[in-house]
């Protein structure tokens, strides 16, 4: 009776620690870290301890072998330097340069340094991101980035993710593998940015509007059809929120106001230089109108001056009242005859003096000069 109770007590002790250690096989895997069940630090059984595995040459190949093993569909990423956190120094180190296919059921039936070979600490312990749907043809994928949002292009086909070669890619292009990929912007687009990918490069020469829900909707050529290398694997950056169609949105309404602007200035600037002349000049015909120097102009006759010595500027009404001055003047007369005309600019036209008396006429006969004026004003 007493045997019975002790071998009672140890299975109720000792049953969980059994049934659990019985539960594990060689060569388990467990995800350990993450905030879901689909992610964390990897780690391995062996001999009857698990342990980590270092991230050297650890790529998705690698882990979409993890992941069909942990009952998932395929990997969505890789994780290095301890990005769940590394385990305590204790842990054993069970595996380094693991190099898988991509089509083995299990990660020890890839090739590895063997069992606790190493040159890793525990700031290598390598995580993977696993995804719950199993890929179909035509899905994207985000490589080796610093997080889901980013990475090198990865497109699924025939059963096996391949790159996508940079051959006119550009934002477009980008943007719609964003929008498949269920974001609602791109952040940039970069040539190699992720590192070089695996064989094979499914798509090249894609063209895109933009505004397709899937690459697989734009121009392309052939399924594995191209002339690139994996160093022109081309990687994005996608934006979690739409501020680049917000930007958008402001960059068009900038320039929708400035061309508005730009309208009425010319819409005011037209009125303005379409008023009629005669309105436009008014305050400049009263400043003429008010000048009190008037421009004037004289005959140029033979044998006078030129303006009149004696002309009143301007010039006065003539007055009849009778003249009292002297008659002859006793100044000496002047009679240009003929007269010498020069070039303008140069001398005034000369003048001969002739005194005042008697003076000879034709054939001999003598005048008196001057001639004697009658009453009425007329010669005698």
């Amino acid at each position: 009776m007493t045997r019975l109770r002790m071998l009672w007590t140890f299975l109720m002790i000792f049953a969980p620690a059994i049934a659990q250690v019985g539960a594990q096989i060689e060569g388990d895997l467990r995800l350990v870290g993450g905030s879901s069940d689909i992610e964390g630090r990897l780690e391995i059984y062996h001999n009857y301890v698990w342990g980590t595995i270092c991230d050297d040459y650890f790529d998705l190949a690698d882990a979409d072998v993890a992941c069909r093993q942990l009952g998932f569909a395929s990997a969505l990423a890789v994780k290095e330097k301890a990005y769940f956190g590394s385990a305590v120094s204790s842990t054993v180190i069970w595996l380094d340069n693991v190099d898988c296919t991509g089509k083995e059921l299990t990660l020890t039936s890839c090739w590895d340094r063997g069992w606790g070979v190493d040159n890793c600490g525990h700031n290598e312990d390598v995580g993977i991101i696993c995804s719950i749907y199993s890929a179909r043809q035509g899905d994207l994928r985000l490589v080796d980035g610093e997080d889901l949002d980013e990475g090198r292009v990865e497109i699924y086909y025939n059963s096996v993710w391949g790159t996508v070669c940079n051959d006119y890619w550009s934002y477009d292009e980008a943007r719609v593998a964003c929008r498949q990929l269920g974001y609602n912007g791109v952040t940039y687009t970069k040539t190699s940015q992720y590192g070089p990918g695996q064989d094979p490069i499914h798509l090249d020469d894609v063209h895109c509007y933009g505004y397709e829900a899937t690459l697989l909707g734009c121009y392309r050529l052939d399924w594995d059809t191209n002339d690139c290398d994996h160093y022109e694997d081309v990687g994005i950056k996608c934006a979690r929120s739409n501020n680049s169609n917000l930007e958008g949105w402001a960059i068009s309404l900038i320039v929708i106001g400035s061309l508005t602007f730009v309208g009425l200035f010319a819409v005011i600037i037209g009125k303005v230089c379409s008023k009629p002349r005669s309105k436009r000049n008014a305050s400049s015909a009263v400043v003429t109108s008010n000048e009190t120097t008037p421009v004037q102009t004289y005959p140029v006759q033979v044998g006078s001056a030129y303006p009149p010595p004696t002309a009143s500027y301007p010039p006065q009404a003539a007055s009849t009242a009778p003249m009292t001055a002297p008659y002859p003047p006793t100044a000496m007369a002047f009679q240009a005859y003929p007269p010498t005309v020069t070039g303008i600019g140069g001398a005034p036209p000369a003048y001969t003096p002739v005194p005042t008396g008697n003076t000879p006429l034709p054939g001999g006969a003598v005048a008196a000069y001057p001639p004697a004026v009658n009453t009425t004003g007329s010669e005698v």
